[in-house]
């Protein structure tokens, strides 16, 4: 009876942890992701960047973290080509 109500609670709290945490539609801001860039975590900062520019926020810094993200990461092929 006990290992029920135990596996009962955890799956209960599970997700309040996860959404607590912030792991569900992590949402980053152009900011933040040109901050990401500038503090080189260049991976997660081109995925959200891309994102930015592909939808229309063509700012200098979006753009600007975007090329030197694609350039820290060796992807020279995507930082030739015109967005």
């Amino acid at each position: 009876m006990t290992k029920k109500i135990r596996g009962v609670l955890i799956l209960a709290i599970l997700p309040l942890l996860l959404i607590a945490d912030g792991a569900f539609g992590q949402q980053t801001t152009a900011a933040e992701a040109v901050g990401q860039a500038r503090k080189g975590e260049y991976m997660s900062a081109a995925a959200a960047l891309e994102k930015f520019v592909n939808s229309g926020n063509v700012t200098s810094s979006v753009v600007e973290g975007l090329y030197y993200s694609w350039i820290r990461k060796g992807e020279y092929v995507k930082a030739r080509k015109p967005v």
